[in-house]
C-alpha cells in the first residue's frame, strides 16, 4: 500500500463512532487534494486534529480528486 505525506487544510467533521471518535479532513499532498477519515480514541484527540497538521494517508489510486467531480445531492 502506497502512503502520502500532506498537510491537513480543513477539518470537515468530527463523529463519535462505535466508542471512538472519527475526523473527516481534506489533505493537500502531492500537487492534489485528498479526503480522508482519522480514527481516534477521545472527543479530545479529535478536537487537536487541526488545519495544518502533518499527516501520512493511504493513497487511493482510485481518488480522481473528486472535490471537483462531486454530486451535490
Amino acid at each position: 500500500m502506497s502512503v502520502v505525506t500532506g498537510v491537513i487544510t480543513q477539518v470537515l467533521e468530527r463523529w463519535p463512532a462505535h466508542g471512538e471518535w472519527l475526523v473527516e479532513v481534506e489533505v493537500f499532498a502531492d500537487g492534489r487534494y485528498h479526503h480522508a477519515d482519522v480514527p481516534t480514541f477521545t472527543e479530545r484527540d479529535a478536537k487537536n486534529i487541526k488545519r495544518g497538521d502533518e499527516i501520512t494517508i493511504p493513497e487511493n489510486p482510485d481518488d480522481d480528486n473528486d472535490l471537483l467531480n462531486e454530486i451535490p445531492f
